[in-house]
């Protein structure tokens, strides 16, 4: 998992220099990994209930996606 994230990473490191933007994603060996997660896992919360209160089934579904993938990241640390 670590290395599916640093590929990412990288790939999106590529992409901001070429557009001047000079930006990264937390370092997966980071120990404020966990915390990164919790917060995106809360903001995932709201899309989910965002979606509910919209009746859209797309917040929804990008919610579940990123609460999924970052409970994976928190029980891969």
């Amino acid at each position: 998992m670590i290395e599916l994230i640093q590929k990412l990473n990288d790939a999106i490191y590529k992409i901001n220099e070429k557009l001047n933007i000079h930006t990264k994603l937390v370092d997966p060996g980071s120990e404020l990994m966990p915390f990164y997660s919790i917060l995106s896992i809360i903001f995932s919360i709201f899309l989910i209930v965002l979606g509910i209160k919209i009746k859209r089934t797309f917040p929804i579904v990008i919610g579940v996606i990123t609460i999924i993938i970052n409970i994976l990241i928190i029980l891969d640390r």
